[in-house]
């Protein structure tokens, strides 16, 4: 009985330790691809940016276009972030803009990785913001 503990502990150690990483948020500096209906997201115009910041320690920031974004997330389930989010806004918000920081502001937010594209979506499904891993 021995010899199958010995198999079974490193067995379940690899399983737990694949469930904590599938639940972990998605760290690091995204820059937004697409956005609005996830059956037929919009590409970004060449003149927008859009960028967050996901740290280890539960803090987000980013910016879409000029508004300014940051404020704290915890995970409610898996592959759900709550954020809660202070931003500052500005007087020329493009209607692009505030559909992205709609999406951004919502309760929950469910999230997915791809290898390296991250993808935001509303609660109810319908809308997305698409990322890609920020490479220098």
């Amino acid at each position: 009985m021995k010899p199958a503990l010995i198999f079974l502990t490193p067995l379940l150690a690899f399983v737990l330790s694949a469930c904590t990483i599938a639940s972990s948020p998605p760290i690091g500096q995204w820059d937004l691809v697409a956005f609005g209906d996830v059956e037929s997201p919009t590409p970004v115009l060449p003149d927008m940016e859009v960028h967050i910041f996901l740290s280890d320690e539960g803090h987000y920031n980013g910016s879409v276009g000029c508004n300014r974004f940051g404020g704290g997330y915890e995970l409610a389930r898996k592959n759900e972030i709550k954020p809660l989010i202070k931003w500052m806004s500005c007087n020329d918000t493009s209607n692009e803009e505030k559909e992205i920081l709609q999406i951004l502001t919502a309760k929950a937010i469910k999230y997915s990785l791809e290898e390296d594209q991250l993808i935001l979506l509303s609660a109810d499904d319908t809308s997305a913001l698409i990322f890609k891993r920020y490479t220098p």
